[in-house]
């Protein structure tokens, strides 16, 4: 299936979901589950990494979204996927905000790594990484956190938005308050850092 296939399905199932159609709007949420996964994985610092699954976050935005169909109101199924991440952003910062104000002892507690959400943060680096350098082993999977890690804010949100959520670039300049040529730029300079931090990690 071509991208314009899956752009193509996805207006669909958001054009009936829209209209009160339950099977649709279940269609549509299971279609963005993988893609919300990568996105909150490439989203998590380290240390939040180890406090909470990416999960728990994923399964909080969908539950909000089935309790308020009834809102889904936005020019088209692009616009809503750009707020479904930007709610799941949101999500991300209030489990943020809580933890610190827990102020628990992340030695105590358990980094997330069971398979699915392993196999998230696998996706995330396959849409990352450039055709010379896929990512394919998941032994590699910490190398690519610490890089995520290692990018700054602007970074990490370009390429949480133009190649985890697949958002046109238009979509994403708006939601980061830039211009497209400014995204653009933006991005190629987030890719380059990624890999020059994966090849700094290879260096002996």
């Amino acid at each position: 299936m071509t991208n314009d296939d899956s752009i193509d399905d996805g207006e669909a199932l958001y054009s009936r979901a829209t209209r009160g159609d339950g099977p649709a709007l279940a269609g549509l949420i299971e279609s963005y589950m993988p893609r919300l996964r990568e996105f909150v994985r490439v989203h998590i610092g380290q240390d939040l990494r180890q406090r909470f699954s990416a999960e728990d976050v994923v399964q909080s935005v969908c539950l909000d979204l089935a309790e308020h169909a009834d809102a889904l109101r936005f020019d088209d199924e692009r616009r809503f996927r750009a707020w479904l991440f930007k709610a799941a952003s949101h999500k991300l910062s209030e489990k943020a905000r809580f933890h610190r104000r827990e102020k628990r002892d992340v030695g105590r507690e358990h980094a997330d790594v069971d398979d699915e959400n392993a196999n998230a943060l696998l996706l995330a680096a396959r849409h990352v990484a450039t055709p010379s350098r896929q990512i394919a082993a998941r032994e590699e999977l910490a190398r690519f956190e610490n890089a995520l890690d290692c990018l700054s804010d602007d970074h990490r949100e370009v390429i949480a938005l133009a190649r985890i959520a697949g958002l046109p670039h238009e979509i994403v300049a708006e939601q980061m308050g830039r211009s497209v040529g400014a995204v653009r730029k933006l991005l190629g300079r987030a890719l380059l850092a990624v890999s020059a931090s994966l090849d700094q990690s290879d260096a002996p």
